[in-house]
């Protein structure tokens, strides 16, 4: 497809953006707030990257066996040769504003993310449980009654659980 594809502005009527009209000519004379051409343009590179970079997004979550894909930041895109794509990516917005338009998984939260009781009880709790690792038991050890080979530690919270 050819870039950049066509613009749509919405501007609104009203009295100082509308600045008279010609009805035999077709004609709208218009005084433009400054940034009111920027959100058609912004949505014009929005549609450009869509299927760029969800294509490259789910090739990496294929390849990393993730879920859900997540959106590739600016080293990302150049260590793939996709280093142009950078400054559109910007121009639209920022890799987080676009990631969350894409509806990938970004890398940031969103501003007031944190504000949300629930949000952060649920980012705690999968913080908490992703700390388990396991550890090996020391063989030496005698202070352990059981004969187990490893036990599990968590990081966060200090817990110790044995395995049977």
């Amino acid at each position: 497809s050819e870039f950049p594809p066509p613009e749509t502005h919405l501007i609104p009527y009203t009295r100082p953006i509308i600045r008279g009209f010609l009805r035999r000519k077709e004609e709208i004379h218009v005084n433009l707030p400054e940034g009111l051409l920027d959100i058609g343009r912004r949505r014009v590179l929005i549609e450009y990257l869509r299927p760029l970079l969800k294509a490259l997004a789910a090739a990496d979550a294929k390849k990393k066996r993730r879920e859900e894909p997540v959106m590739p930041n600016r080293d990302r895109l150049r260590e793939w040769g996709y280093g142009d794509l950078v400054p559109l990516v910007a121009a639209a917005g920022g890799f987080l504003l676009v990631g969350q338009e894409l509806g990938l998984r970004t890398y940031k939260k969103p501003i007031g993310y944190w504000d949300n009781e629930a949000t952060l009880d649920r980012e705690i709790s999968a913080f908490v449980a992703n700390s388990w690792i396991e550890l090996p038991v020391d063989p030496f050890d005698d202070s352990t009654t059981k004969s187990p080979k490893s036990y599990f530690y968590n990081q966060a919270t200090h817990e110790i659980r044995w395995t049977e």
